[in-house]
This record gives C-alpha cells, sequence and structure tokens, in this order.
C-alpha cells in the first residue's frame, strides 16, 4: 500500500494481490484515524461479501473467485470499537457480463488497482452492539 496526505484526506494506492480491508485498517491505525469515510474502485479476482438477515440476527456470505471483478463501487465508514479502528464497508462487484452483487464487504484481494480517497477527522465516533437489532451501530 501506498498513500499520501493532503490535508485531511488521504489518497491511497492499494497494490496487487493485497487484501483491500487489511490495508485500509493498516492505514487507519498508522495515522490514527478515529472517524472518516472511505470511497474506492478497483478490480478483484477474490471478494467475500456478506448480506444481513435482520430477521435472523445473522451474515450469509459469497466468495467470488476465479475471474477478475470490477469494484464498481465501495464506500464505507471508519470509526472506533474497544479503542480500535471499525471499517463498514459495503462494495458492488460488475462480472464481465456487466451482472454486479454488492453486500458487506468482508475481504477482497487487489487483482489490478485498488484507488481509495479517505476522508478523516480528528473527532472520535465508537460503536456499541445493538442487541435488538444484532449489529454494532455508530455510538455518540
Amino acid at each position: 500500500m501506498q498513500y499520501k496526505k493532503i490535508q485531511n484526506t488521504y489518497i491511497v494506492r492499494v497494490e496487487k494481490g493485497e487484501e483491500a480491508i487489511e490495508k485500509l485498517m493498516e492505514l487507519c491505525e498508522q495515522e490514527d484515524i478515529k472517524v472518516g469515510s472511505i470511497q474506492a474502485i478497483g478490480a478483484t479476482n477474490k471478494a467475500e461479501l456478506l448480506w444481513y438477515d435482520s430477521d435472523k440476527k445473522e451474515y450469509s456470505s459469497k466468495v467470488f473467485e476465479g475471474e477478475s471483478y470490477e469494484i464498481a463501487s465501495f464506500l464505507g465508514n471508519i470509526s472506533r470499537k474497544d479503542g480500535k479502528p471499525y471499517l463498514h464497508c459495503h462494495s458492488t462487484l460488475s462480472d464481465r457480463d456487466f451482472k454486479t452483487y454488492a453486500g458487506h464487504c468482508k475481504s477482497a484481494i487487489v487483482s489490478g488497482a485498488f484507488e481509495a480517497i479517505v476522508e478523516a477527522s480528528g473527532e472520535e465516533v465508537g460503536r456499541e452492539y445493538d442487541e435488538s437489532i444484532g449489529l454494532n451501530l455508530l455510538k455518540f
């Protein structure tokens, strides 16, 4: 991963073969980013997307691999949980037939490019588990 900081914005390039979420977490730790937003585009040849069933309060998982998928959209936010960076990211993948798949992005191995813009703030926002929903929600 390479990045450049311009005021409170980080321009990030995750390298081929690296895992995007892991590298974004690394950036947040290195730069002590407490709250922010992420937007990115790129390509992956192995990604895991999750879908949340709010009735059952559990995730389903699907791995996409074997061909290269365009990361047509990658959006997320950064907060803190138990003093550590917490990323909540969603992604839309597109295959060679222009079919799209979307969900919570658990992981994505970069197969070509992954270019992100991370907007950071000096403030801190936490996360707290909400039993009624079954998710870690923003805590103000």
